[in-house]
């Protein structure tokens, strides 16, 4: 829920997803149906469809108010200098674009913003599979800087540690999230006793969830930039 809250998306909005039900994207919008947000789901290449359109015609089309996009399917569309058709294009319901699930880069954020011009906010969504949830949100009242977390998700107090679990700023470390948090899982799958997730999340920094990523706070704007997995 805090997705939609975090997005100011309300009743009548409509949220564009392309990704199975499988994926934990799907838990992320499915609650969006209890505010009266519709979903749109899309199966099929965003690329180039039959008729030549592609994935910005579509947002534009149907009006959509948010999407998610993967790293990699921005890189592509990039690449392949994907615009929409100019004599019928219009984002005004267009509230924002997230990127993630992959690191980002602060030229995925300009080519977004080549596209839907400056009136759509662009941010990074940094999630897990294992959380069923994302650590970082968005906020309207502040600035983003490419290719930076603009903020933690409700509830979420995330910090890049020092292999001693000290907070450093300036140098890469690893994301930890330092409170308890509901998204973050009680069990995992036939993980007896919960050997398995204190062995992999719980134990290399006592009284921390360590989701192994490297991260690097930037020491001027004080956001987070995360580089991958460890």
């Amino acid at each position: 829920m805090h997705f939609a809250l975090h997005w100011n998306l309300k009743s009548g909005d409509i949220v564009h997803s392309i990704y199975p039900n499988g994926w934990t994207l799907w838990n992320y919008h499915a609650p969006c149906l209890a505010l009266g947000i519709k979903l749109f789901l899309e199966n099929g290449t965003v690329y180039r469809l039959k008729d030549g359109s592609n994935l910005w015609d579509v947002l534009s089309k149907y009006k959509v108010s948010y999407s998610f996009l993967v790293t990699s399917i921005v890189d592509k569309l990039e690449k392949m200098k994907a615009y929409p058709d100019p004599s019928n294009t219009n984002f005004e319901h267009l509230k924002g674009i997230s990127i993630g699930g992959c690191p980002v880069k602060t030229a995925n954020f300009k080519y977004i913003q080549s596209v839907v011009k400056d009136n759509v906010i662009i941010n990074g969504l940094y999630g897990a599979t294992e959380t069923f949830g994302p650590f970082s949100g968005c906020e309207y009242n502040l600035p983003v800087y490419a290719p930076e977390i603009q903020v933690p998700s409700f509830g979420t107090k995330a910090q890049c540690v020092d292999p001693d679990g000290n907070p450093i700023v300036g140098r890469n470390g690893e994301m930890v999230i330092t409170v308890p948090n509901p998204v973050l899982p009680l069990y995992l799958w036939r993980d007896e006793n919960n050997e398995i997730l204190k062995k992999t999340y719980l134990s290399k920094f006592p009284g921390f969830w360590c989701q192994h990523d490297v991260c690097y706070v930037n020491p001027r704007t004080k956001g987070m930039v995360l580089k991958g997995r460890r």
